[in-house]
């Protein structure tokens, strides 16, 4: 297959190792993904408890919306893999990992150290001793 993209011509090209097509994603990750990305060529293990666990070829920040900035996943497979016994079990594993990632608690910053004989962080700033002011907490 030849294909055209600015007036440049492109010969479809089959990889013969898998390390070779990561290497050219890496290279390209502008062309493949945008000029808006960020493209980690890191292959860390992800453990989850319940299915295994899986390295994934690397990590995709997808910036072009500034407003809802995307992650990815990525995973690079030659099409001579056999998709149920090789790629299916990889996806199904990142899933497992997205789904029983727990959300980080949230916290304003500066936050001040807590006062266990106060409740809230107006009392905390008061001179009263009391737990409850009745009134913030």
């Amino acid at each position: 297959m030849v294909l055209f993209y600015n007036g440049k011509r492109f010969v479809e090209y089959e990889f013969e190792k898998e390390a070779d097509f990561e290497k050219e994603i890496s290279e390209n990750f502008k062309l493949f993904f945008g000029q808006d990305s960020i493209f980690i060529d890191a292959k860390k293990k992800i453990e989850t408890k319940s299915l295994g666990n899986s390295i994934p070829d690397g990590f995709l920040f997808d910036l072009s919306d500034k407003d809802n900035p995307e992650f990815y996943l990525v995973e690079v497979e030659l099409a001579k893999h056999d998709f149920f016994n090789h790629i299916f079990p990889q996806i199904t594993k990142f899933f497992g990992f997205f789904k029983n990632t727990t959300p980080m608690p949230s916290a304003s910053w500066p936050h001040r150290p807590i006062n266990p004989r106060t409740s809230c962080a107006t009392c905390q700033n008061s001179s009263s001793k009391s737990r409850s002011c009745g009134k913030h907490c």
